[in-house]
């Protein structure tokens, strides 16, 4: 569905890899960082693939600090 998608710089490898070993990641920085895209085109790919059945997907909808 998003084609080909790699990480950018040392922090979204670590991220993705994070993301690829942990049942739960929590990923934290600035915004336009890639954390969401990289989230969702990886676990994606996994629902594309069957390893995955479905995705829960939430967010806070209050500033903090």
């Amino acid at each position: 569905m998003f084609g080909k998608v790699s990480p950018k710089d040392d922090y979204q490898q670590m991220a993705l890899d994070s993301i690829a070993s942990n049942k739960i990641t929590v990923l934290r920085g600035k915004a336009g960082s890639g954390k969401s895209y990289l989230a969702l085109t990886y676990l994606t790919y996994l629902l594309e693939k069957g390893k995955i059945d479905c995705l829960i997907i939430f967010c806070n909808t209050v500033a903090t600090a």
